[in-house]
């Protein structure tokens, strides 16, 4: 019967005797449960999970003899347990996670219990005084609750293997004589207010994990802990400790330590060799200054993080024996190099380097490092790497960015062939060798902001994996024939590269570059082939002061959304522009040359944003009516620009029209079945003298700017737009400033996106 949601009460259950399961998880409405459910002397299993109105239980409860499982598990309004002695001698499980019980009655047996579940009850404060009679317990749950403490009685649970008193932030003190606690596995105190535990901890002899993360109170880990054979997992991250007892380098079946964000920790012990089966040790964020020689005698030891140690200085000398680590963190240490056996780490994959400002000089001998995946030495002090990193033939990431003293690559790097990601952004480097064009694998390769790279290599069409090639803010003139073989190529950047003047002729066989930047070049023209590259989306050439003429066949670009000529001194766009049915964004603002907009644009269904403002534009076709998805059109500050379309009526996205500072004299009347319209700028439009009469249907426009025109007056059916903010004048500046503007705007947070493209916001 379970999810019944319009079940509020169940029926008698006389006729029911021989029952053993009854399942009402989900009930909703379930407010009660009939008192003669006593009479089911077969039922094992009661499910009232998610009941979320259901408040108590009846005391007959007390006579279901055979019942094994009781679940209340997320019954949200339960605040009360039934008193339960003697009968239910068959109860093992017992949930009432995220309910809004406070308590258990002292006078509960629960003898039989093998799992209690209290987790996620806020209200619940206080554990039984009795609790020493719970002989059976195996699984205790009280995380997230409010209890403070627990009964001495604890000592006698002899078959309790897990105990979670996770996220209970009230907990200060755990029970002094906890020796008898046996069969304890799983011990987690993490993010309460405990400060210690006592010595009788180190007498438990199997517990398999011991957590205290997020004790940011407790400062000291007991001395003897060397009976703790078995504990597998000991985590102290986030604790105020300041180091450990020595007694811990006897913990040999421990494989996991973490002391990371141990602000305080300083120094680790000297004796570790017997930790054999240490495989992570996490000691990121610490004041740990070196590491002693007996780390490297772990052998299974696969994490080692240190990152975040700014006072770590010396990585120990012999480390060849850990043979089986595979990810070294040394990213913001005070390292300044690493010892040659560093090459002998043959299943190293993950070295981490970055941002080690003292780190110099890499090894010589990393040609054994075989496993290497990820090497990061970004933002650290070195100059070159050593000819053996070429022999590194399972490297797929190298980063070197921002390592300015970093100047010549290594010339043979052909092995590298699984090599996907090279950073070389922000160096020094003033060309690549050319081995390069045989990385045949490598997708990303970034050398952005190399103030001194000068020359692409010549042969790179063996790179037919390169998906990204970044060259922005370089000093590069042209690039390698070659490129227009890069045929999984997605991006390439060239912007700000100021000396780039031509773009290569045949680019056909990039079919899928998607995205295009070439602005703030010197190019002035792009290639016929470049209307054959069907997936671009984004093509900006703004800022290309020298850029005339675009493509004349474009119409098979049918995958471009954002075109970016701005600041160029092209004069006019080739007819096949109406072809690009998926563009969006078309941005020809301060084009001062741009004098008329091609005729036919109706195929241009899905453009949004239009900027035509600082051009030398005079009127728009009447194909612009048909733009239905327009949202913002910018004709300000078009001197010349003297007559708006006639028929505009179908233009029902139109979100933003900006005519100021132009010579418009006045609007058709079909500007008044723009319904979406939001903002209208006719300010400092002088010639301007007549609104329309029928604006009526302009029930969205809020902003409408008329200052510094000669119109007289709105018409009457003005009353009717909504809340509009008229600013009128003969010549004179009106009430609203252009302050004003700027605040009306951010009343306005759904059209972000106009925010970003007004000359005055308002």
């Amino acid at each position: 019967m379970s999810h019944s949601k319009k079940l509020i009460q169940m029926p008698e259950f006389s006729s029911m005797s021989n029952l053993e399961k009854l399942i009402l998880g989900g009930c909703v409405s379930l407010i009660e449960i009939h008192p003669s459910i006593g009479v089911l002397k077969k039922l094992t299993t009661l499910d009232l999970r998610w009941c979320v109105k259901l408040k108590g239980l009846p005391s007959s409860i007390i006579n279901l003899d055979a019942l094994v499982v009781l679940n209340l598990f997320g019954c949200s309004s339960f605040d009360k347990f039934p008193e339960i002695q003697g009968n239910m001698r068959s109860l093992k499980e017992l949930y009432l996670d995220m309910t809004a019980i406070r308590e258990l009655p002292n006078g509960i047996d629960l003898e039989s219990v093998e799992i209690l579940d209290l987790k996620f009850c806020s209200e619940f404060e206080k554990f039984l005084e009795n609790g020493a009679n719970m002989k059976s317990l195996k699984q205790l749950y009280l995380n997230n609750t409010a209890v403070k403490e627990l009964p001495t009685g604890i000592a006698n649970w002899e078959s309790l293997s897990i105990l979670d008193l996770s996220d209970c932030s009230k907990f200060e003190k755990f029970p002094e004589k906890v020796g008898n606690m046996k069969s304890l596995k799983k011990l987690c105190l993490n993010n309460t207010a405990v400060k210690d535990l006592p010595d009788s901890i180190g007498d438990l002899e199997y517990p398999e994990v011991l957590d205290l993360s997020d004790c940011s109170k407790f400062k000291k880990f007991p001395e003897k802990v060397g009976n703790m054979k078995r504990v597998k997992k000991l985590r102290l991250s986030n604790t105020a400790v300041k180091d450990l007892p020595d007694s811990i380098g006897d913990l040999e079946y421990l494989e996991v330590l973490d002391l990371s964000n141990c602000s305080k920790f300083e120094k680790f012990p000297e004796k570790v060799g017997n930790m054999k089966s240490l495989k992570k040790l996490r000691l990121n964020n610490t004041v740990v200054k070196d590491l002693p020689d007996s780390i490297g005698d772990l052998e299974y030891l696969d994490v080692l993080d240190l990152s975040d140690c700014s006072k770590f200085e010396k990585f120990p000398e012999k480390v060849g024996n850990m043979k089986s680590l595979k990810l070294l963190r040394l990213n913001n240490t005070a390292v300044k190099d690493l010892p040659d056996s560093i090459g002998d780490l043959q299943y190293l994959e993950v070295l981490d380097l970055s941002h080690c400002s003292k780190f110099e000089k890499f090894s010589e001998k990393v040609g054994n490092m075989k496993s290497l995946k990820e090497l990061r030495l970004n933002n650290t002090a070195v100059k070159d790497l050593p000819d053996s990193i070429g022999d590194l033939e399972n490297l797929e990431v190298l980063d070197l960015s921002h390592c300015s003293k970093f100047e010549k690559f290594p010339e043979k790097v052909g092995n590298m062939k699984r090599l996907e990601v090279l950073r070389l952004n922000n160096t020094a480097v003033k060309d690549l060798p050319d081995s390069f064009g045989d990385l045949e694998y490598l997708e990303v390769l970034d050398l952005s902001d190399c103030s001194k790279f000068e020359k692409f290599p010549e042969k790179v069409g063996n790179m037919k994996s390169l998906v990204e090639l970044r060259l922005n803010n370089t000093v590069v003139k042209d690039l390698p024939d070659s490129i227009g073989g890069l045929e999984n190529l997605e991006v390439l950047d060239l912007s700000h590269c100021s000396k780039f003047e031509k773009f290569p002729e045949k680019v056909g066989n990039m079919k899928r570059l998607k995205v295009l930047r070439l602005n703030n070049t010197a190019v002035k023209d792009l290639p016929d082939s470049f209307g054959d590259l069907e997936y671009l989306e984004v093509l900006d050439l703004s800022d290309c002061s020298k850029f005339e003429k675009f493509p004349e066949k474009v119409g098979n670009m049918k995958s471009l959304v954002e075109l970016c000529l701005n600041n160029t001194v092209v004069k006019d766009l080739p007819d096949s522009i109406e072809g690009l049915e998926n563009l969006e964004v078309l941005d020809l603002s301060h084009c001062s040359k741009f004098e008329k907009f091609p005729e036919k644009v109706g195929n241009m269904k899905r453009l949004k944003v239009l900027r035509l403002n600082n051009t030398a534009v005079k009127d728009l076709p009447d194909s612009f009516g048909d733009l239905e998805y327009l949202e913002v059109l910018d004709l300000s500050d078009c001197s010349k620009f003297e007559k708006f379309p006639e028929k505009v009526g179908n233009m029902k996205s139109l979100v933003e029209l900006r005519l100021n500072n132009t010579a418009v004299k006045d609007l058709p009347n079909s500007i008044g079945d723009l319904e979406s319209l939001l903002i209208l700028d006719l300010s400092d439009c002088l010639k301007f003298e007549k609104f329309p009469e029928k604006v009526g249907n302009m029930k969205s426009l809020k902003h409408l700017w008329l200052q510094n025109t000669i119109v007289k007056g709105l018409p009457e059916a003005g009353d009717n737009i909504g809340e509009v903010i008229r600013e009128e004048s003969n010549g004179n500046h009106l009430k609203g400033s252009d302050d004003s503007k700027a605040d009306a705007v951010e009343e306005e947070p759904q059209y972000e996106s106009l925010k970003k493209s007004c000359c005055w916001i308002f």
